[in-house]
Parts: structure tokens; C-alpha cells; sequence
């Protein structure tokens, strides 16, 4: 598993983005499983407190990935952590997205009731709101509640990408900064380009 992560020292907790698991109803990596619960130990005022696996995929879409290639955790056994499902579409309906928000920039003198149509039906607000509430919630998990944070995603790892750099900018003024964007970036790339290659 590689894990791409930063620390909060302020906070004695970690925002950490992940690959995806083994596929499988059965399949588990032993190594996996003891590098996260060593994960979950480093708070020393938080070390019983379960780590936190923050999936954004839906519910529903992580058990169907269970048994094709992406893979999902097997919650019996990481029974000590809380897992939690924020329900980010996948790129693929991020793509289609775009395209119609691109369509709705596009039209010739719209009024602005068909402008505002267009643009609730794109769904593209819909999906930037579900990114930013779900870089909220871990900004609050590691910051109010002190708790490390893992982050997955399928379909490669921008949705984790983007909602890991955006809590730490909603987390410390220095992400803010040239110098913190740029530390950001190193420690979760986003391929820019992917929402509007062809699909």
C-alpha cells in the first residue's frame, strides 16, 4: 500500500491518502493491516480513538468493488476503525459533468432561468459541494477531534487528491501560501488534466 500523507503536529494527527486494497471478499494484506494500526497508535493522546478510513466512493459502489479489481477493506477485520462512505461520483460521471457544464457556458445569450437550469442539470454543483463537505469533515475529524484520516477512492486517486489538499488548506493558513501549495501538491498530485481528457 503506498500512502501519501501529511502531518498536522497541531493537531498530533494525519491526513493520508492511499491506494486502493486487494480485491476480494477474502483478500487482506497483513503488512497493510499492522501499518495502519501502528497509524492509529501515533496519537498519544488519542491512541484508542478508531483511525478513520474515509471512503468516497458510495456505499453501495465500495461492496460491488469488492470482488472486481479496485478492492474494498473488509470491515470485520478492521474492526477498530470507523469507516465512512461521503458518496463522491467517480470520474467518469465527473466528466460527463463537465462536458454539460462546458455545453451551459457555451449557449448563445441564455436568459437566466435557462441559464440556471442548465446549470442545476449539469449536476457539476452537486459534485464540487460533495468534494468540499467531504474535505470539511476530515478538516473537523483531524482538527476538532484529533483523529488521523486515510483517504480511497476508485478509479485512481484524484478525488483523494483533491479532497486531502483541500483540508489542509481549510486546516492551516500555510498550504495557503505559494510555498504550502506547492508542498501540497507534491504530497498529493492531481493529474489536472484528467476531467477533460476524452473519455
Amino acid at each position: 500500500m503506498q500512502i501519501n500523507y501529511i502531518g498536522f503536529l497541531c493537531y498530533k494527527a494525519t491526513i493520508m491518502r492511499c491506494s486502493q486494497p486487494l480485491s476480494g471478499f477474502s483478500a487482506h494484506c497483513l503488512e497493510d493491516e499492522q501499518l495502519l494500526h501502528c497509524i492509529r497508535k501515533t496519537n498519544p493522546t488519542h491512541s484508542s480513538a478508531p483511525l478513520c478510513i474515509v471512503d468516497t466512493r458510495p456505499a453501495v459502489n465500495s461492496a460491488v468493488c469488492r470482488v472486481t479489481v479496485t478492492g474494498s477493506e473488509n470491515a470485520n477485520i478492521y474492526s477498530d476503525f470507523k469507516f465512512v462512505f461521503l458518496s463522491i461520483e467517480n470520474i467518469h460521471v465527473m466528466r460527463d459533468s463537465l462536458h454539460k457544464l462546458v455545453e451551459v457556458c457555451e449557449l448563445r445569450e441564455p436568459s437566466v432561468e435557462e441559464f440556471l437550469a442548465a446549470l442545476q442539470s449539469s449536476g457539476w454543483l452537486k459534485h464540487i459541494k460533495s468534494i468540499v463537505d467531504t474535505s470539511a469533515f476530515i478538516a473537523t475529524t483531524v482538527g476538532d477531534e484529533g483523529v488521523s484520516v486515510l483517504v480511497q477512492c476508485s478509479d485512481g486517486g484524484d478525488i483523494a487528491a483533491q479532497v486531502c489538499s483541500l483540508a489542509s488548506l481549510l486546516l492551516d493558513p500555510f498550504y495557503r501560501t505559494p510555498t504550502g501549495d506547492a508542498a501540497v501538491s507534491v504530497r498529493f498530485p492531481v493529474q489536472r488534466a484528467v476531467l477533460v481528457s476524452s473519455p
